[in-house]
Parts: structure tokens; sequence; C-alpha cells
């Protein structure tokens, strides 16, 4: 928005064109390139950060141009270690970040509303745009902890802050008309037009949500002279006048430095936030340590003497076991679909392994000088050398970008999964305790639970529904149920009885007690439900993939642990 009233001041409103990228934007942005290059316009390429791959196209269309003295482009992106480094050479370079703090955020946007802004809707409308302004910032800083705080960085802008502003003038008019306060459409517009139209994963919803039903509703808001002074924080009340000078003297009482208490998160998330940024800085020294010149031509002997750490990990992998030799195991019939989802699971590993050692052979008789290096060899290479997997095996199963430790999980699961496919072949699999994390695809062994389940029950597929329990028995009207074991969790420990509070001393992760899993009929599934909170089943504590979604029992107030970002692992 800031850079729209810019243009509109420098070149006018007319002359300036944006284009959000995104999946098929690219030749709308190339036809709208040239045109505003032809007139002198300025254009705006928003997201960058989604196209990385179309970056080089438009390096070569902008080396092509022979634009008019006026044209300005712009272009926005998050930053990504694709980002294409010569667009990063040949641009001047804005770096915009939010205020640090809460306190920071809120004067900030207190400075850019007027005194006639804060008063124009009476009391009711100045007390929500203080408590707009306090959940505006409150969902920025919360990025802090991301991945806990929120999945991923979403980017909550001003132009969120001021329609939501315009939506709570019109609602505090309705109000102080009626004498009605409609929460529900002040809760359903944030969510599902404002700020929440930003957030695509559906638990960050859940915690939007919790934020408004606390911030948004009678504790904070009334009409009225019987106003209850709201309290948003320790020491910070939401002043009752319509003085622009009466909120900015409350925002000093905020706290100049967050506490992880102030976004509902529990006071061990500072240590997820320090092992993040740890792991973040050990791969950064591992870039800086990557000989980018040697993936330029090929040298034998510098090849070989970066590559021998990577080859002697492989052979140090595979020499204990003759996991090599072994034929992929067969499934006498497919009546099975548990049985034959462990059994395609192990054939897929044993596959995996003989194509790195096929590869790896090929490539140290390259280094030997026995043989010529092939385009998919160079190919091979020139990853390894980065100490990236490459993208050939990624397709085989999407793990670790780290070279070393895709290998060391492919040679794990390969092996672990001996025992399930025998227990398999056996039809016992479901007695034993299983471990997900075994599995290269952990969401397709629910499928095959519930396939057959169906099976068993003679019912359709969708008229089943996912339930666990958390002591020894099993789960009620399943016909088929299974112990799970080896998950985590993080925001909270669980006895599996409640759910327990963090604190500062409390590991960043938690064992949690088996849990017994099955698929009932949804008209019996209703009969079950009761104080349940349902929580997301993570591949990795980088919260990318949901496996399933779990139920933990929790009685009271879910809001808090719906904050305090609680969620289970593999």
């Amino acid at each position: 928005q800031e850079l729209e009233d810019v243009a509109a001041d420098v070149v006018g409103s007319n002359r300036y064109r944006q284009v959000a990228m995104g999946q098929g934007q690219a030749e709308e942005a190339i036809r709208t390139l040239r045109e505003a290059a032809q007139h002198g316009d300025w254009l705006c390429l928003k997201n960058l950060h989604l196209v990385t791959a179309w970056l080089p196209e438009l390096e070569a269309e902008l080396a092509s141009l022979t634009p008019h003295d006026d044209f300005r482009l712009w272009l926005t992106t998050e930053g990504h270690v694709r980002f294409s480094p010569v667009l990063l050479q040949i641009s001047l370079k804005l770096t915009f970040e939010s205020p640090p703090g809460v306190k920071k955020n809120v004067q900030r946007t207190y400075d850019g509303w007027s005194a006639d802004t804060v008063a124009k809707h009476g009391s009711l409308y100045s007390q929500s745009l203080f408590v707009l302004a306090w959940l505006h910032a409150v969902l920025q800083e919360r990025r802090t902890y991301i991945p806990q705080g929120w999945t991923k960085f979403y980017e909550f802008s001003a132009s969120d802050l001021r329609a939501a502003a315009d939506v709570l003038g019109r609602w505090a008019a309705q109000a102080n008309s009626t004498q009605h306060l409609d929460w529900e459409r002040v809760h359903g517009l944030i969510v599902n037009a404002l700020h929440g139209g930003r957030i695509d994963n559906g638990f960050d919803t859940k915690v939007l949500e919790a934020y408004l039903q606390h911030y948004f509703s009678e504790t904070m808001l009334a009409v009225g002279s019987s106003a209850p002074r709201g309290r948003l924080a320790p020491g910070v009340s939401i002043p009752t006048s319509t003085r622009h000078k009466d909120f900015v003297e409350a925002t000093n009482a905020i706290a100049e430095v967050d506490k992880p208490e102030l976004f509902g998160l529990p006071p061990n998330v500072e240590k997820a936030v320090q092992e993040r940024i740890a792991a973040a800085l050990v791969q950064q020294l591992m870039v800086l340590q990557r000989e980018s010149s040697l993936a330029q031509q090929f040298d034998r002997e510098r090849w070989g003497k970066v590559l021998s750490p990577i080859l002697a990990t492989w052979e140090r992998l595979t020499s204990t076991a003759d996991v090599l030799n072994e034929r992929a195991p067969r499934l006498e019939g497919a009546s099975d679909p548990i049985a034959s989802f462990v059994v395609l699971e192990r054939a897929q590993g044993l596959s995996m392994l003989r194509k790195v050692m096929a590869d790896f052979s090929a490539l140290k008789a390259v280094l030997r000088g026995s043989a010529m290096i092939t385009p998919h060899l160079d190919t091979l290479a020139r990853a390894l050398l980065q100490r990236q997997t490459p993208m050939a095996w990624q397709k085989l199963w999407d793990g670790p970008e780290d070279v070393v430790a895709w290998c060391r999980a492919v040679v794990g699961k390969t092996l672990a999964l001996a025992s399930y496919t025998t227990a398999a072949q056996d039809g016992v699999l479901t007695q034993k305790e299983i471990n997900l994390s075994t599995f290269f695809r952990p969401n397709t062994f629910f499928n095959a639970l519930r396939q057959k389940t169906a099976r068993l029950m003679g019912v359709s597929m969708d008229s089943l529904v996912f339930k666990s329990r958390w002591d020894d028995g099993d789960v009620t009207h399943a016909p088929l149920s299974c112990r799970i074991i080896g998950l985590g969790i993080q925001g909270c420990s669980f006895d599996g009885r409640r759910l327990h509070e963090a604190d500062r001393d409390t590991p960043t992760m938690v064992q949690v007690p088996a849990a017994t899993v099955g698929f009932v009929p949804k008209e019996l599934a209703e009969q079950q439900n009761g104080q349940l909170l349902e929580l997301p089943l993570y591949t990795s504590p980088l919260r990318e993939k949901v496996v399933i979604r779990l139920t933990v029992p929790c009685p009271g107030v879910q809001a808090k642990w719906i904050l305090a970002g609680v969620a289970l692992f593999l």
C-alpha cells in the first residue's frame, strides 16, 4: 500500500501496475513487464519467493528490454535460499521489518492514526481500535516463534489493519444504534476475509480464532457507559475515552520485552527458538564450507577428495547388513491392505538402496578413471559436492536435503521394516506396537488401516472416522485397532490422561504414551465425543507435513492449548 501511495504521487495511480505472482501468472507478468517498460509505467511483481524457478526467465527478459526512462520495476519477496543472486546484484535492495516488540508495534500503529480517526465513531470504536492494534501486533510478533507460534511466516500487513479498522467502524456504528454487539460478524470477517485470509493452515486458523474469542468479547468491550475496562495484559487496560492521547499513554504500560506468555505460548518455547537458530547457523556454516567452484568443471582429484567422506559414510551404513543382496519381499494375494502396504514400503526401501549403491559405484568408477562421466553422474556429483540430496533420489523419497542424513534415514527405515514385513505376512502386524517413523509414507498406513476396517465391517471407507485413545484399551466400536509408539509432543507434556503446562525446564519435545488408534462408523463416533482436543501429528518439528489428526483428553478451556502451539510429532 505504501508503494501504491508513492506511485500515485510520482507517476499517477493510472501508471502503476502490480501482479501477484503464483501459479499461472508467469505469462501475465511478462506481458505486463513489456508494456510497462514501453510506456514508462511502474510495475510491482509481488511474492517472487513463490516462483523462484521462473526467475531465470525474468532475468532474460530484463536483459532484452530497452525500457523507457520513467520505467521502474519493484520486486517483493520473502527470504529464500533459491532466490536469484543475479536479481539481487542488479537491484537496489530495501528490507521492511515490523518494529520489534508488541509495544513498539502498537505505538507505530497509533502514530499512523489521527485523533479524528480514533474518535469518529464514539467510545466503542475507540476501544475496539485499541484492541485491533494490540491483536495486529500480537499476530505479527508471534512470528518470532515460528514454527510453534505459526507454522510459517504470514505477511500480516498494514492493509489488513486498515481494512479491519474500516470493518470495525461499520460494526461499531451498528452496535451503537442497536445496542447489540454482533461478535460473530467481527470474528467471521477477520478470520475469512482479513488477517485470516493469509493463513493456509487449519491449526493456525484456530490460533487466530482463539485470539478473537478472547480479545473481541464482552469481557473486553461493551456498549454504553457501563463498558468494562478490559485488560489486554498485566497492567495494560483499555481506555474508555475517545481521546487519542489516552490510548497513546496506555501503550506506555506495555512491557518493553515480550515474554512468551504474552502470546499464550509456554516459557520453554524460547529454547525451541534457540535450537532453531542454532540449527540454521550450522546449516549456514555448512553452506559456507561448500566449494561452489568444484561444481563448475570436472576435476577428478578435487572431486574425489570432497566426495570420499560421503562415499565412506555410505559404506559404513551398509557394511554390517546384507540388505543390498536381499530380494524384495512378495505377498501372496492382495487381500490385506496393511500387509500390502508394509511389503511395498520394504520393497521401496530396497529399491532405493540399490539405486543409491549403483550411482555410488558408477561415480567411484569415474573418480578412479575407469569410466567416463555421464550427464546423470555429472548432475549427481554436483549435488553431492554441495552436500545436497540429488533430485533423482528426492523423487524416490522426499526426505532430508542433507545427503548424509537422507542416506542414514533410508538405510535405517529399510532395516527396521524387516520385522514389520514378517509380521505383516503372518497377519499379526496390528498386534505389535508400531513406530510410524519407520515408514516412508506414514499417512498411507492409515489409509490401509481404514481400508481393511471397511472390508471387515462391510461398509464404505467414507463412512468411517478416525479415533484414538491413550489407555490400554481398544478403540470402542473399532473392529481393528493398533498401538502407535514413539510420538512426541511440543507445547506441553501429556501423561495419557491430561495435558500439563510446560515450564522453562520442560524439554522442547516430550515423549507421550502409546496411542491406540482405529476407525469407527460416524454414527457411533458421535456417541464418544466428549471433551477432546484435536492435535495435528507432524512428520517433523518443522511442522510442514501433517500425517493425521489425533485427539487427546482435554476437559475445560481448550484455547490455551491451541495458543500454546501444542502438536504431536513422529
